[in-house]
């Protein structure tokens, strides 16, 4: 009974991988729009918008989940409401621009697969993605290089265009592990720690960011003739 048990578990796992006629890798080129989530400007997706470009690679190794990686470069501004910032001689706007690397997974909410129909896959799912990411600052006039990791969520659906095409829409938010996203130099060094608590200045930062994205898929070819 065990025996049987586990021979009918793996071969609903083997079921779950892609087919050979599959092209499981992709390459693809984003465009996207970022925005600043904090509290020198509460008004995140109402705020300003920043666009920006990454390269992109993908690997699916079952129907459900796919794993990906991604270089890219956006801009991160604002413009600033924290009245103890001006107090301080601030300066009205903020802005930063991140070259990002980010490694994660997703997990498609169908099967997705433009073959293997008996499992009833579909050429589009949406899907939930989560990673890690670590991006550079530049230097500024007003700030310093800064090395920023960060935890991100993200939330898209992906079609199958063609045998050699997909298509993705994407949100997703990133909560950074340091308080430095919108350092400014002295006015951001000189306000305290902890003033404002999990409103404060010097709390933790995150930012969020819309895409579309086009990728060429990679592999083996559909054995068209095969029998």
């Amino acid at each position: 009974m065990i025996r049987r048990l586990a021979l009918l578990l793996l071969c609903g796992l083997c079921a779950l991988e892609l087919s050979a006629e599959e092209r499981p890798y992709e390459l693809g080129l984003a465009l996207h729009s970022s925005y600043y989530l904090g509290e020198l400007d509460p008004r995140g997706l109402l705020g300003r918008h920043r666009p920006g470009l990454s390269l992109s690679m993908s690997y699916q190794p079952q129907l459900h989940w796919s794993w990906t990686g991604e270089l890219g470069l956006r801009q991160i501004s604002a413009r600033r409401v924290d009245e103890a910032l001006t107090r301080l001689g601030a300066q009205e706007d903020f802005s930063r621009r991140l070259v990002e690397l980010r490694l994660g997974g997703r997990y498609h909410f169908l099967p997705l697969s433009r073959e293997q129909s008996y499992l009833r896959t579909r050429p589009w799912s949406p899907y939930l993605g989560l990673g890690l990411g670590l991006a550079l600052g530049g230097r500024s006039s007003t700030s310093r290089e800064l090395l920023l990791p960060s935890l991100y969520l993200g939330l898209g659906v992906k079609a199958l265009l063609s045998d050699r095409l997909s298509l993705t829409l994407a949100w997703s938010v990133h909560r950074c592990l340091s308080s430095r996203l919108e350092d400014t130099g002295p006015a951001w060094a000189d306000y305290p720690r902890g003033a404002g608590g999990s409103r404060g200045i010097k709390a933790q930062d995150s930012y969020g960011a819309w895409s579309i994205a086009l990728a060429w898929r990679l592999g083996k070819a559909p054995c068209t003739g095969c029998n």
